[in-house]
Formats: structure tokens, C-alpha cells, sequence
């Protein structure tokens, strides 16, 4: 499965779920790949650890900029949800 949603994609095979995200590479300039959570065999072990990982890998120190970043994770995983979603119910 492959199912894009903004700069993710929620991709699986028959043993487990992850996410990438693109991105440009500063080596190439050329837009890449990077998987961003994974190899989960269920979806929710696979939100729970893209959100947990987004909220971590954060380098803001003020509240109001952590919790911005937080809700955006919550976004983008939702529009991954969204998106796995349509594509199951077609």
C-alpha cells in the first residue's frame, strides 16, 4: 500500500505499516524518502509512535511554540488517517 497525504506517505507491506515523509536532500537537492515511524503491524501502535516522535524531536524551548508543534502532528496524522481512509472506502 501507498497512499500519499501532503509530504507523507503511509506506506505497508504484508507485515507491518510506516511513514515517510519527502523531503528535499541536501546532498542531491533532489526531493527523497525519509521514514519518519515504522514497522508497526497495527495502525494505532503507528500513530501513536508518529506523533510521540514529531512532539520529541522537537527543539523549541517556549510553550506556545512546543504546543504549535504538537498540534500540527496532530494535523498531519489526521490528514494520513484521512487520507487511508478514502482509499480504503473506494
Amino acid at each position: 500500500m501507498e497512499i500519499k497525504a501532503g509530504k507523507y506517505i503511509l506506506r505497508s507491506d504484508a507485515q507491518c505499516y510506516w511513514i515517510e515523509q519527502m523531503r528535499i536532500s541536501e546532498k542531491t537537492g533532489k526531493e527523497t524518502s525519509v521514514r519518519v515511524s515504522g514497522y508497526y503491524s497495527k495502525l494505532e501502535d503507528l500513530f501513536v509512535s508518529f506523533l510521540e516522535r514529531k512532539t520529541r524531536d522537537s527543539d523549541k524551548v517556549e510553550m506556545e511554540a512546543v504546543l504549535k508543534e504538537i498540534n500540527t502532528a496532530l494535523e498531519d496524522a489526521k490528514a494520513i488517517i484521512r487520507a487511508y481512509v478514502e482509499k480504503k472506502t473506494k
